[in-house]
């Protein structure tokens, strides 16, 4: 029994040629609308169309089977970018074929139909015009916008991230003015090395029961940018401004049709320097330059403003809303994943992957973790959730803290997961474990402002080589409790758990600007409704 889901949304994506196995070509320009209805070429033979258990069935004007092709399962690769061969039901010795045409030899057929009856028309005499007007139908061509809805995509391939992009993704599949697609992948290290992610997000998506794109191999990320290009996509939100977490397929130069919406997954870049320019935050990313948008929690200071003056990335495209990701902390409902019999006391300990010495060196995790072991060991009323960076694992793999091996690291989370007051959370959202808990201990970037929201107390163990906090950074990092070794931050946990945080005020003025706006998602929609109107 075939898909009929994926092979409904493969079809009604797609543009075809369809003719005989052994003869000629039909038509380069088919269409299978949602509605039932063949377009771009319809005969009385080929009118109607519908899936049954076993395939796809082209029907007559009376709606009577004229032609069966027979199909696996799911689409793949070699059917969609081949030939699918079915029997022509009138008469057995006709076979009949379909062949995907990649948009753009859509236009190139389109336009090359222009010139030749142009030419005929109007003869040799005028070819430079001609060639002028061949160029003008092909831009207009491939961007004319042929809808009356909203088109936006989302290209997601991390479950823990998904929050700071969830509202307006519920919000436009609930508005009538928006036509939402969602695009599933992997995240990939360094632009190479799958993480194997697409399963997490998926299985999120499946249990709100909301449909998406598979998008999971490097092969379907060819075919589904296509798809992206024939449905139009007014606007694209990728979840990740980093290009090597995506296959190169979907990065900003390859997108760069659309426009482009980044929400970052954190709530703000502007809390530490950046690694590679020590005198400027994190607005110099190269994804930037081809993005229409970028919806932040906070203005653009002034010191921003002028860093920008020195490169190519426009200020214009950093609109302050708020953060949708903000508010989705504050209301995250408090879930503690641990047994907590024997326990009084739950703590989340946080990891960074930046475990090196050249980008922001913020990771202590191969320098403390036996004294995190020990300290579990004998702390055993208090209950701790080890919670990793997702590329903490590929960072050791790939030998970024020198003696320290991926067999040490599996080592390791065997010997945390024996003790009977500790657990790892991974490919899952931590907000609602730090909802639960007592205390964050961390050496990240995010959580060290992220925790304020939920107004618990954090410690962090500081490096003296880390990458240096903004004037921002500097301010929110009043509402953390900073410490330089393992000795005093174990101390100043044991504290805190025991004690009231003297930095809970400092850390509501820190998040204020943050959440005061409870719906930046609203501002997003009407943003994407004024531009688009604009252009009607």
């Amino acid at each position: 029994m075939i898909s009929q889901k994926s092979w409904f949304n493969f079809f009604t994506t797609h543009i075809f040629a369809f003719g005989r196995v052994d003869g000629p070509t039909y038509t380069t320009r088919m269409y299978f609308n949602s509605n039932g209805r063949i377009g771009g070429y319809t005969t009385n033979n080929e009118y109607f169309w519908q899936l049954d258990e076993t395939g796809l069935v082209l029907q007559n004007g009376n709606h009577a089977a004229t032609t069966h092709f027979t199909l696996d399962e799911f689409p793949r690769v070699d059917n969609e970018m081949g030939q699918i061969s079915g029997q022509y039901l009138p008469n057995s010795s006709v076979q009949h074929r379909i062949t995907v045409v990649s948009i753009d030899r859509f236009y190139d057929a389109q336009a090359r139909m222009m010139r030749e009856d142009l030419q005929k028309t109007i003869g040799q005499g005028v070819q430079p015009a001609l060639n002028r007007a061949f160029a003008q139908a092909e831009t207009a061509m491939a961007g004319a916008r042929t809808h009356h809805k909203i088109r936006l995509a989302f290209i997601l391939n991390s479950r823990e991230t998904l929050p700071a992009v969830l509202p307006l993704l519920n919000a436009t599949r609930n508005d009538q003015r928006f036509e939402v697609k969602l695009v599933l992948t992997n995240k990939y290290y360094l632009g190479t090395e799958s993480l194997e992610t697409f399963e997490p997000i998926a299985a999120y998506f499946d249990e709100h029961h909301i449909g998406y794109v598979n998008a999971a191999n490097r092969t379907d990320c060819v075919r589904v940018l296509e798809m992206l290009k024939i449905w139009q996509a007014d606007f694209i939100v990728r979840q990740s401004e980093w290009e090597q977490d995506f296959p190169p397929e979907f990065g900003g130069r390859q997108l760069n049709w659309s426009r482009l919406i980044y929400i970052p997954y954190v709530i703000t870049e502007n809390m530490i320097k950046s690694a590679q320019r020590q005198d400027s935050g994190l607005l110099f990313n190269d994804y930037y330059r081809y993005i229409w948008r970028y919806f932040m929690a906070d203005p653009l200071t002034a010191e921003q403003q002028y860093q920008l003056e020195s490169g190519f990335i426009s200020s214009e495209i950093f609109q302050s809303v708020g953060s949708m990701k903000a508010i989705e902390i504050k209301n995250e409902p408090a879930q503690w994943p641990l047994d907590m019999k024997n326990c009084t006391k739950k703590m989340v300990w946080i990891a960074h992957h930046s475990i090196g010495n050249h980008w922001f060196n913020m990771g202590s995790f191969p320098r403390i973790y036996q004294e995190m072991i020990d300290w579990a060991r004998t702390h055993q009323s208090v209950s701790i959730l080890f919670n990793p960076h997702p590329l903490l694992e590929a960072t050791i793999k790939a030998g970024e803290f020198s003696g320290y091996t991926l067999e040490d690291y599996h080592h390791f989370l065997g010997q945390w997961q024996q003790l009977p007051n500790t657990g790892v959370l991974t490919k899952k959202s931590q907000y609602g474990a730090t909802q639960a808990a007592d205390l964050v201990f961390t050496d990240g970037v995010s959580s060290l402002y992220e925790m304020q929201i939920q107004g618990k107390p954090i410690v962090t163990l500081a490096r003296h080589d880390q990458v240096g906090f903004t004037a921002l950074g500097q301010q929110l990092m009043r509402g953390v409790h900073v410490t330089h070794t393992m000795t005093a931050a174990l101390e100043q946990i044991e504290q805190l758990l025991d004690h009231e945080d003297d930095r809970t005020e400092l850390q509501v003025q820190n998040v204020h600007n943050w959440i005061k706006n409870d719906h930046p998602e609203v501002n997003i929609m009407d943003e994407m409704v004024r531009e688009i109107s604009s252009h009607w």
